[in-house]
């Protein structure tokens, strides 16, 4: 008892190492080298996407602040402009000179904040005593009653001549404050190229660049933050220190383009920085918390952990019944022993038996071991038929030669009672022929000349009983006139384009007998102008070609089939075409090298 719990447990084991084995073959071949090319995946997409993300920041901001160098630009290459504009703001009454020059610098700057979603308002300013502000949209108006002003004590302060900076600023007492960015450039004197005049100032809205970073495609929590040369924030989608990541001594350069993993605050991020490639005061950067980039591998590596323990458990639950199964089959491989006869039966009786290797061995010993008594009894059959076939064949060839003697004595009848041939006379005639033609050995080869003779005669008794219902025309090619066939090959499907085909016509029908020489084969067919068949009748006419046991009207049409492929071959076999109420086709083709 023991030994056999031994026997069980080396099964179990070994099964349960061979299931798991080939369950985790796979998995653990692709599971890790998938997770690791996702990942790596993963990071590439990150990093092509932060990239273009922040090329096309770089590029819109780039759009955006050119439109202060177009105002500037213009404003220095027109000195009556320049002229008009520093006397509207030291006059102490406007001139009307000077009205025309602030709208048609107004007017231009109108243009550039109508045509940009982004611009709130361009600022023209020249140092001046009367504290006056050209505002476009209102014209000539004094600081005190316009509050965005913080940008121009700067530029008294800035030793740069083009800076960016924020604020915050309400569009009216009665409004929020919003944030803002200006960029600003300052405006020399054409006679002392040092000496700062005024500046020009362009106000974005913040919010409007946010929203436009947001349509980009960002990932999940994704921060996009822009800063000028001092690392100030100008803007950003989301609220993130990105000085604290700038400063991070794990940076990964990338040509212009900086790339690294940092951790702070016990999370991993992904940083990218790309400095702006025309504004030398702008830098952007990107920050990804790691863990959205890697999403997708992390579910793959859950999956691949659940995989992993589902192969485990399903490789017990396969020992276990494979242990059960073996020793089963142990046993029953005993019972086949002992009782072999009766066992040999019972397994024939079971289903899939033969895919156990244990029962598939021992049946084929018994089998060879029963052999030769299966073998004994069936040539014993095959005795027994043979001469019973002896004996119907004995029988057939008394009834014939009954038949034959009785035709001619009619025949003598007919011409006595008429004194001379008649119609009855050529018929028994006819008739005659074609029983000394039936009675020789069915098996023996004739000429196609003497087939079509017999098939005249048969064709002339048939149309003085359908009372020339049909008309048969004959297309013999000359050269195939010697070939040998079987015998009665071509009455059966003559006879069949009667019965089914031209019997149910209310007209005069044809049939058509063509036996041509292709040169590498005889081609022969039958064509009737009868009903024809539907298309569901002919299927089923087609397979019951194929099936030797099925019952048939078409009884004589099958035997011409079956003696067809048993001669010739399965490529001499009968085909049937045919088409409802226009009639039906039957052709066959004989290799030449069989004929010969």
């Amino acid at each position: 008892m023991r030994r056999i719990h031994t026997m069980r447990q080396r099964f179990f084991f070994k099964s349960f190492f061979q299931n798991l084995l080939l369950l985790l073959a796979p998995i653990l071949l692709i599971g890790p080298f998938s997770i690791w090319e996702l990942n790596m995946e993963s990071r590439s997409a990150l990093k092509k996407s932060s990239y273009n993300v922040l090329y096309q920041v770089d590029e819109t901001m780039n759009t955006l602040l050119s439109e202060l160098d177009n105002v500037y630009y213009y404003i220095r290459s027109n000195p009556s402009i320049t002229t008009s504009l520093k006397a509207a703001y030291s006059e102490p009454e406007i001139t009307l000179n000077s009205l025309r020059s602030i709208n048609n610098i107004s007017s231009l700057l109108r243009y550039y904040m109508y045509t940009s979603e982004y611009i709130q308002s361009i600022y023209v300013y020249y140092y001046n005593d009367r504290d006056r502000l050209l505002v476009p949209e209102k014209g000539m108006v004094s600081l005190q009653a316009h509050s965005a002003n913080g940008w121009i004590e700067s530029s008294r302060e800035m030793e740069e001549d083009i800076w960016l900076d924020t604020a915050e600023v309400a569009p009216d007492k009665y409004s929020e404050a919003k944030p803002v960015i200006y960029y600003c450039r300052k405006l020399y004197s054409t006679i002392d190229p040092s000496n700062a005049i005024g500046v020009i100032a362009v106000q974005y809205d913040a919010d409007a660049l946010i929203r436009y970073i947001n349509s980009l495609g960002l990932y999940s929590e994704q921060s996009i933050t822009v800063l000028n040369k001092k690392n100030q924030i100008l803007f950003q989608n989301m609220p993130v220190d990105a000085l604290d990541f700038l400063d991070s001594e794990t940076e990964l350069q990338l040509g212009g383009f900086e790339y690294s993993d940092i951790r702070m605050d016990k999370e991993k991020y992904t940083v990218s920085q790309m400095h702006s490639n025309y504004v030398k005061d702008l830098d952007y950067v990107s920050v990804v918390p790691t863990k959205n980039i890697l999403r997708s591998s992390s579910w793959f590596a859950t999956v691949f952990c659940i995989l992993v323990g589902g192969a485990i458990v399903i490789s017990m639950i396969l020992a276990v019944f494979k242990t059960q199964k073996d020793y089963k089959r142990l046993e029953e491989i005993l019972d086949l022993l002992s009782h072999p006869e009766l066992a040999t039966s019972d397994r024939q009786e079971k289903t899939g038996a033969f895919l156990d290797p244990y029962n598939y061995i021992t049946y084929n010993i018994l089998h060879l071991f029963l052999q030769q008594n299966y073998l004994k009894v069936q040539t014993s059959e095959q005795k027994y038929r043979l001469k019973t076939m002896e004996l119907m064949a004995l029988q057939q060839q008394i009834n014939p030669h009954f038949l034959h003697n009785t035709l001619n004595t009619i025949y003598w009848e007919a011409i006595a009672l008429t004194k001379g041939p008649n119609t009855c006379a050529d018929m028994l005639t006819k008739l005659a022929a074609i029983m000394r033609y039936s009675l020789g050995n069915p098996d023996e080869s004739v000429t196609v000349r003497e087939e079509l003779g017999y098939l005249k005669n048969y064709v002339f008794i048939q149309a003085r009983r359908y009372q020339n219902k049909f008309q048969v025309e004959y297309d013999i090619d000359e050269k195939a006139l010697d070939y040998p066939i079987r015998k009665i090959l071509l009455q059966p499907l003559v006879e069949n384009a009667i019965n089914h085909g031209i019997k149910e016509l209310e007209r005069e029908g044809i049939i058509r007998m063509k036996v041509h020489d292709c040169g590498t084969h005889i081609y022969i067919s039958v064509l009737d102008t009868g009903v024809g068949m539907d298309r569901e009748t002919l299927l089923k006419l087609r397979q019951s070609l194929l099936v030797t046991e099925e019952y048939s009207p078409h009884i004589g049409l099958l035997n011409s089939h079956r003696r067809l492929v048993l001669t010739y071959g399965p490529d001499a076999g009968i085909h049937i075409q045919s088409h409802k109420n226009r009639g039906t086709c039957i052709f066959f083709r004989l290799p030449l090298e069989d004929v010969r």
